[in-house]
């Protein structure tokens, strides 16, 4: 089979997200393999050189069906190799003539930093220089032959990944004088899409690794748990559309020359939707998060939430933002996401969503109202941030989460502290960029207010409250 998929990433994500559409594709196709390339310096390359590049992925929720609980091998990864191992065989990566795609997911805080290092670092640190180097031999090696350009399809959770990635790279470029040749070669030969990537990902099933391994008879150190939905959204030009072996009717992957939708979606809605059960199961130490989307009040509150509030501040709401927002509600009643695994699927950090102000002021401009369920959900975060036991994992990759835990220690627990806490909250361009407007004066009030509530009552009862008060003016 020939190697087609050059993949710089080797974290539980990309193995359970890219890797298993390859297999699946691969079942029907044997459209080609993947060279797995250790993005930095720690990483899991030797743990899958030592299982001949094999591991289990578990796919456990919720379908139209019924309930998944199925585990599969995948088998896709043909080589892998850490680079500041084995530089040479990365070095030499160049010359597979078969390479087609490039597939990048960068967890670290300098996924696009700006280049520091020289072209002869073995290898250079960041994922933009590996692959700026990557693509440079290449370019030299195959003489600047325009069918020997890569078309690379970032996985990275930022919008236009495509064109952060693209910049990256080429400023690398620059950094490294690689000449004018090189850099047309990029823009003409070389495509770089951007791409939403959706699946919920738990990792490691810590509880139940006995278990599972009892179940399959062998041993795995890199086994993988995740929900059965994903969906794969790459933006492009229809030239290419035929080279993109993915679009098939049995892979959830669509191409399109517009994912905004997509986009918005996942920031506004299923981020939100999935930090808010985050918190609250973690607050109210409930046994999974079907625990809380089957509460009738909290229920409740969710729904409100998503289709009237965030819902109406989303331009030209149709059918489809309606199915997708009942679809997300859905997945995160999963039975089997609990315990400490749910943590991973915020990735670290409860932040607002970048346009979190902007989702707020749509719906205050649009009905004249402030959204209560929002700004609760926003009141929520950072009363969590009260409790240490919680926030001290977040806090050493969160500043939101630093700063508001520094805030409560200042403020302590009594009425006057918190509402100077929120007053100062409110005017921190670290949780938000705003002017001194008319509605930033009522979330401010709002907010004050749904944070003393949450500290006197805690959640659950704060949540009845809200509940009870709006089906009371109904």
């Amino acid at each position: 089979m020939k190697q087609l998929f050059l993949q710089f990433g080797d974290s539980n994500f990309i193995r359970a997200f890219f890797d298993p559409i390859v297999h699946e594709l691969n079942k029907k196709e044997q459209a080609g393999s993947v060279i797995v390339i250790q993005p930095h310096r720690s990483g899991r390359v030797k743990e899958l050189q030592n299982q001949s590049n094999l591991y289990t992925l578990v796919l456990r929720g919720n379908s139209k069906t019924g309930r998944i609980d199925r585990k599969e091998i995948i088998n896709c990864i043909s080589e892998s190799i850490n680079p500041y191992v084995d530089y040479k065989s990365f070095s030499e990566l160049y010359k597979r003539d078969d390479l087609r795609f490039i597939i990048s997911d960068d967890k670290s805080d300098k996924c696009h930093a700006e280049p520091n290092e020289q072209i002869t670092a073995k290898p250079p640190e960041n994922i933009a220089g590996k692959i700026a180097l990557f693509l440079f031999k290449r370019f030299k090696h195959f003489k600047g032959n325009s069918d020997k350009g890569m078309i690379l399809l970032p996985c990275e959770d930022t919008g236009n990944n495509g064109e952060l990635l693209k910049n990256s790279v080429i400023k690398t470029a620059k950094y490294w004088c690689l000449g004018e040749g090189f850099l047309k070669w990029l823009n003409t030969s070389c495509f770089f899409l951007s791409t939403v990537c959706d699946r919920m990902v738990t990792g490691f099933p810590f509880g139940e690794a006995e278990r599972i391994k009892r179940e399959m008879g062998y041993s795995d150190r890199l086994i993988l748990e995740a929900e059965p939905f994903y969906r794969w959204v790459i933006k492009g030009p229809k030239k290419l559309a035929k080279e993109i072996p993915f679009i098939k009717p049995y892979l959830n992957v669509l191409y399109t020359d517009d994912i905004s939708y997509y986009y918005e979606i996942r920031e506004k809605i299923y981020k939100e939707t999935l930090t808010f059960v985050y918190l609250l199961k973690t607050l109210l130490n409930a046994k999974n998060f079907s625990e809380i989307c089957n509460n009738r009040i909290y229920s409740k509150f969710i729904k409100n939430m998503v289709f009237h509030e965030i819902l109406p501040s989303v331009k030209e709401v149709g059918e489809k933002h309606i199915k997708d927002s009942e679809n997300i509600i859905e997945r995160l009643n999963n039975p089997y996401i609990g315990d400490g695994k749910s943590f991973v699927l915020i990735n670290g950090s409860i932040s607002p969503a970048r346009d979190f102000l902007e989702t707020v002021r749509q719906y205050m401009a649009n009905t004249g109202r402030a959204p209560v369920h929002l700004i609760f959900s926003f009141a929520l975060r950072i009363y969590f941030c009260s409790k240490d036991k919680y926030v001290k994992d977040l806090a050493s990759k969160d500043v939101f989460v630093r700063f508001l835990n520094k805030m409560w220690k200042v403020a302590g627990k009594s009425t006057k502290g918190i509402q100077l806490m929120s007053r100062k909250i409110i005017d921190s361009k670290l949780v938000w960029e705003h002017e001194d407007t008319k509605d930033i004066k009522v979330i401010g009030r709002l907010l004050q207010l749904f944070i003393i509530n949450l500290t006197r009552f805690g959640p659950g009862k704060s949540i009845e409250r809200i509940i009870l008060r709006k089906k009371g003016r109904e």
